[in-house]
């Protein structure tokens, strides 16, 4: 019994010396508490850090003051205070952008394409665009074609015989009638 007083008092006195731990803060629903490096560049979130030495970050709420805590390539940690107007500026975004992405069609019957415009302080623009795919894949070809005879090109000139006549047509065999 003796021991049982000892082990309570002992947890109620470590209770109270614990402090209260900085609580997460949830930018947005879709994203949750760790933002990592495609939630930052799908959502324009954070300009002010290089998406190229940006790995994840968290956001803790102290009072009225946010805090990002980024977590960099180099496994160094940047810390940046927001205020909440950013906060609000930032969900609004990720609202716009959710459906923005969510409106998107499938890749290979993209027809109409949305352009998102960055401006200044965090906001953005979206405009459509009609496109032929045929006119894509045509250019596609092209551009290929060229690249690969800049390549034969430039084995010829080094003396290789490799850069030799190169044909290239499509051969559509057609079914024989029985």
């Amino acid at each position: 019994m003796k021991r049982f007083i000892i082990l309570i008092n002992l947890i109620l006195s470590l209770g109270f010396q614990c402090k209260s731990q900085d609580s997460l803060f949830v930018l947005h629903p879709i994203i949750g508490e760790i933002i990592d490096r495609n939630e930052k560049i799908d959502y324009l979130l954070f300009p002010e850090i290089k998406d190229s030495i940006f790995n994840y970050c968290s956001i803790k709420h102290e009072g009225d003051k946010y805090f990002v805590n980024s977590h960099l390539v180099s496994d160094s940690i940047n810390i940046i205070q927001l205020n909440i107007s950013e906060i609000n500026q930032y969900q609004k975004n990720i609202d716009k952008l959710y459906d923005y992405y969510s409106s998107q069609p499938e890749e290979d019957s993209i027809s109409n394409l949305k352009i998102l415009i960055l401006k200044e302080g965090n906001s953005f623009q979206i405009i459509d665009i009609t496109i032929d795919n045929n006119i894509i894949n045509e250019e596609a070809r092209a551009e290929e074609r060229l690249k690969e005879d800049a390549e034969r090109l430039r084995l010829q000139n080094q003396g290789s015989d490799l850069g030799g006549v190169y044909i290239d047509f499509d051969y559509i065999r057609k079914k024989k009638k029985k």
